[in-house]
């Protein structure tokens, strides 16, 4: 009788712990769909309005004058390379920089040792964000970002 019981609780246990390891559809939680093919990608960084067909004077009044062009002559076109660089995201860790010997007394044996331990220092990481923008006509034809990671201890 009591091994019966035991069975039946066992039993039931399983099932309902079975049954919490299922899976449940999540309402509105997903991850987003993957954007359509050939859709226009979205700028970084102070960039956000930046779009293909963006007319030279907008482009100079939305970010200023870029912090270099270049005149690019290819079979009789001219385009034109613009160039925007900004500091785009920043954070700080505290990394272990170096290792330091530190005296400790043993509680086993009441000996005085010494250990290695680490020395925390701030890191800061940022990214630099440059925008390569591409100038047929006076409008925007294409552009491409890239970030470059700049690390330093303090």
């Amino acid at each position: 009788m009591r091994l019966s019981i035991i069975r039946m609780v066992l039993g039931l246990g399983l099932i309902v712990g079975l049954g919490a390891c299922s899976t449940v559809e999540q309402k509105g939680g997903g991850a987003d769909p993957s954007p359509m093919a050939g859709a226009e990608p979205k700028a970084l960084g102070s960039m956000t309005e930046l779009s293909k067909e963006m007319p030279v004077s907008e482009l100079v009044a939305l970010y200023g004058e870029p912090d270099e062009k270049t005149k690019i002559e290819r079979e009789g076109l001219v385009f034109e390379r613009w160039i925007y660089e900004e500091p785009f995201e920043s954070r700080v860790d505290m990394v272990a920089s170096r290792m330091e010997e530190v005296p400790y007394i043993d509680p086993l044996t009441g000996e005085s040792k010494t250990i290695q331990e680490p020395v925390f220092s701030q890191e800061m990481k940022h990214y630099d964000l440059k925008t390569d923008i591409l100038l047929f006509d006076g409008k925007v034809i294409e552009w491409k970002q890239s970030a470059k990671l700049v690390r330093s201890l303090q």
